[in-house]
């Protein structure tokens, strides 16, 4: 056949397929009349910037089990978009992901999102300060330049993941992450105060209130800052009596720190430090080592501290309690379990996994499967769709929701999210080699005591932790 015709031919399939594609799709999306009368009317859009594609991945898991919990209708896969309707007036909704690596192609990318003559309705990201920082940013600007159009309200930022309270901004004073886009930003997962207070809390009510704290901060890490500003105001609440001393460790110095997992010089003669503080800390009472630190840097501190403790004795080996933020999560404990001599005390995101395997236990995809089933929620409606801020503001699901993965979910006036059952301590503790859980304390609970522990043996573990928080 003479290329020529071959070219035509392959021309020809290629444009009935594409014909074919678009005419199931709007059978399928667009199709109002011929459907459901139920059906609202239009596709919807939501923007997720994630940096990586098992971020998205997460997501798309996200959806799926909301699928199986019955809050979606039909979902259709592409590899950088998931569409579904809502379950009871099938709007469609479409998940479009952008790979949100830097902070410059996001404001690029949202500039053009923001230009369409239907922009996204929401904004999902990212899955660390700096690009969620970025994100808001750049949603903003973009906003305020379009600002006074009057043509749709303004989309909403919700955020599965970064956890820092506070941003510091070149040149000018530090700011709340919700703050960079005021009025629309919803966070989803727990904030660094929240999780130092949970973990703080759990430790004193379950081992006792220290006498002493040592509070390791990495100076030049934001997060690491941020979350230690959380633990200081976390102890003043559950120990105002404690004798708190901060270190101020500057883990950028080249030939100092350990590689991967193992310590270094300095991390030996900081653990030689702490273990100086237990000893010279009067009574019986416990001593905590805070550690408000990325992965690695925690994992080498707690084998640091586990190297130094040979001769330490059995009164001052006993008092001392290891605790983190999410700089470590079940993955770290899987391992140090049953080889630990020390009590480790982490955070974790999710719900309480319950006995017996009553709840499942949906690790890296419960946040994207809650923040689903909250746009869901309030997009299911057979008009127009809502402006998304004011009914998110107005969302308030209990645990026994339908809609709910075994916790609340409302938001408090700032956008950060209700704390009453959100997240739950992960704990080893010397000579067991099960990972314990251990739940927020219930309102209705005398005396705030945190719900029984669980045991994890056995269980699927948590993603490990997200760096750079």
């Amino acid at each position: 056949m003479p290329l020529r015709s071959r070219a035509g031919t392959l021309l020809l399939l290629i444009g009935g397929l594409a014909l074919v594609g678009w005419m199931g799709y709007a059978l399928t999306y667009q199709g109002e009349s011929s459907g459901s009368d139920r059906r609202a009317s239009g596709v919807v859009d939501v923007a997720v910037f994630l940096p990586d594609r098992s971020d998205w991945a997460d997501f798309r898991e996200g959806v799926l089990i909301s699928q199986r919990r019955g809050l979606l209708g039909d979902v259709v896969e592409q590899p950088e978009t998931m569409t579904f309707r809502t379950a009871e007036h099938g709007r469609a909704v479409r998940l479009s992901w952008f790979e949100g690596s830097g902070v410059v192609t996001t404001r690029d990318r949202v500039n053009r999102l923001i230009d369409r003559p239907i922009a996204p309705i929401a904004f999902i990201g990212s899955n660390n300060t700096v690009l969620t920082a970025g994100l808001a940013e750049a949603l903003h600007g973009a906003v305020d330049r379009r600002r006074g159009s009057g043509l749709r309200p303004d989309p909403v930022l919700l955020v599965p993941w970064a956890t820092t309270v506070r941003v510091d901004r070149p040149g000018a004073a530090s700011l709340p992450l919700l703050d960079l886009y005021p009025g629309r930003t919803f966070r989803f997962c727990p904030n660094n105060r929240q999780e130092a207070e949970l973990v703080s809390r759990v430790v004193a009510d379950q081992e006792g209130e220290p006498t002493g704290v040592v509070l390791m901060v990495d100076g030049n890490d934001p997060y690491s800052r941020d979350l230690a500003e959380g633990f200081e105001r976390a102890i003043g609440l559950v120990a105002p009596e404690a004798k708190v001393v901060i270190r101020r460790l500057d883990l950028s110095s080249p030939g100092l720190l350990g590689s991967d997992d193992r310590p270094g010089p300095a991390e030996l003669e900081e653990a030689d430090r702490i273990w100086r503080f237990v000893a010279e800390s009067p009574g019986e009472e416990p001593v905590w080592a805070v550690l408000p630190l990325q992965g690695s840097p925690t994992r080498r501190m707690i084998r640091a501290l586990v190297d130094r403790s040979g001769p330490i004795g059995p009164r001052d080996l006993s008092r001392l309690q290891v605790l983190c933020g999410d700089g470590i999560g079940r993955t770290t404990l899987d391992t140090l379990a049953g080889r630990c001599t020390l009590p480790v005390w982490c955070v974790s995101s999710g719900t309480l996994p319950e006995v017996e395997g009553a709840m499942l236990d949906l690790g890296a995809a419960q946040i994207p499967a809650e923040i689903i089933a909250a746009l869901v929620r309030v997009l299911d409606q057979p008009d127009s769709p809502p402006d998304l801020a004011s009914a998110l503001a107005e969302l308030d699901l209990s645990a026994e929701d339908p809609a709910a993965f075994g916790r609340s979910l409302a938001f408090e006036p700032s956008g950060e999210r209700r704390a009453a059952d959100l997240g739950h301590v992960l704990a080893i503790v010397p000579g067991q080699s099960e990972v314990l859980a251990f739940g927020p304390p219930r309102v209705e609970d005398l005396g705030g005591e945190p719900r029984s522990r669980r045991s994890l043996a056995g269980a699927s573990p948590d993603n490990p932790s997200r760096a750079t928080r």
